[in-house]
């Protein structure tokens, strides 16, 4: 996948995939970005200054961004419709992958997710609502 300088920034993700993506972001990358990211949405900047003073913010790829939120997009697609049972064929056919790989998707993101709430007690990664609930 090569992104161009800029593609990610024509993304239009909801509040739901943003909240489900930032929790991938801060589990699987070793990165204080997720924490940057929810002080500058705050505007909390002395705070964010505080925080970070003297650290080094490490950027994930494009190629990795465009993923996690497309991860994001599938866990939520899959969640918002468990209770249908042909969920997982729906969803590949939708994002045009095979059902093994939305199945280990969504088990990844559910892990992920998992992490998040045991990290800080919130489906969000920090964040308000439910992740689950809702759409766009």
């Amino acid at each position: 996948m090569d992104l161009k300088s800029g593609l990610l920034a024509s993304e239009n993700p909801s509040k739901e995939e943003m909240d489900v993506f930032l929790t991938i972001l801060r589990e699987t990358r070793n990165t204080n970005l997720y924490d940057f990211l929810n002080y500058i949405m705050a505007e909390e900047t002395l705070m964010f200054m505080d925080v970070f003073a003297g650290e080094t913010l490490k950027i994930p790829s494009r190629e990795d961004t465009a993923k996690n939120l497309d991860h994001a997009r599938i866990y939520l697609f899959v969640k918002l419709n468990q209770k249908d049972p042909g969920i997982i064929q729906r969803a590949a056919k939708k994002f045009q992958r095979r059902s093994q790989s939305i199945t280990r998707i969504v088990d990844r993101v559910e892990t992920l997710m998992k992490k998040g709430v045991e990290r800080d007690g919130n489906a969000k990664g920090g964040r308000t609502g439910d992740a689950t609930k809702g759409s766009r």
